[in-house]
């Protein structure tokens, strides 16, 4: 999905101005987004995670990854999947015969062998399947980053650091750690719960971003940071208690983690 751009008319009522701003066709699986002034120039910049580089999906505007979900085999359960191009730019599924059958049971029957299977596009697969209910969605950015707000008129979007996208951002603290008077970035992430052809995101021990100037920032090593966030992390807070600052992060079915900021 995209990140949309609501605008208050001042009346109450909304409207969508995304491809004003130029986020429309910014399109990733997006868990979490801050805003704050991070260039100082009188309005708000974000900064958004998403999926990250390191895994076997990919995308781009040119080759979008698509999502396909309906009840597809009729079974009163949503089907979700999944379709990425070739270097041909044919769009075909990104699970196999074996994984998809066992989800659908008809493309076993639709396709004998695996060969057959191989060489059908996704649209092939499921040409009598998809109707008027089929929600069809795409991405064309897995990379995290920042929508820098160009005088309250467009956002350009700039990836964050490359060590920052070895896995899946899940959340992010804005605060100024090297007390510089610029807002800095702290994230975690990673994500354990995936199917089993698909390899969890594990990578990630979370860390800090130092921004240098303009929201462009440099990341520094997780010794320098003093964090170490390799959990299933979901959550992470800036807390205050008596006169420090603490971030507190959350993990799915782990220990909650506390680090106190120097």
């Amino acid at each position: 999905m995209n990140i949309k751009v609501m605008i208050n008319d001042g009346n109450g009522k909304f409207s969508d101005e995304s491809k004003k701003w130029g986020t429309d066709q910014l399109l990733g699986w997006w868990n979490c987004i801050s805003a704050a002034d991070l260039d100082q120039d009188g309005d708000a910049d974000i900064v958004a995670g998403n999926l990250g580089t390191n895994i076997k999906f990919k995308a781009n505007q040119e080759k979008p990854m698509y999502v396909y979900l309906d009840d597809f085999d009729k079974n009163n359960t949503w089907d979700t999947y999944l379709g990425t191009y070739d270097k041909n730019g044919k769009l075909y599924p990104v699970r196999g015969r074996q994984c998809s059958s066992e989800q659908m049971p008809f493309i076993k029957e639709k396709f004998q062998n695996y060969d057959a299977f191989a060489n059908a596009t996704l649209d092939e697969i499921l040409d009598d399947k998809k109707n008027s209910t089929t929600i069809i969605k795409k991405a064309t950015e897995f990379r995290s980053g920042i929508l820098v707000n160009q005088e309250n008129k467009s956002f350009e979007f700039k990836p964050l650091p490359i060590e920052t996208q070895i896995s899946p951002i899940q959340d992010i603290i804005l605060y100024d750690f090297n007390k510089d008077g610029k807002p800095d970035i702290a994230y975690g992430g990673n994500y354990f719960n995936r199917e089993i052809e698909t390899t969890r995101s594990d990578a990630g021990i979370g860390g800090i971003c130092i921004q240098e100037n303009n929201a462009t920032f440099k990341s520094i090593s997780s010794y320098q940071a003093g964090i170490y966030f390799n959990s299933d992390l979901r959550k992470m807070k800036l807390i205050k208690i008596n006169s420090n600052y603490f971030i507190l992060a959350a993990n799915n079915n782990s220990n909650i983690q506390l680090n106190l900021i120097n």
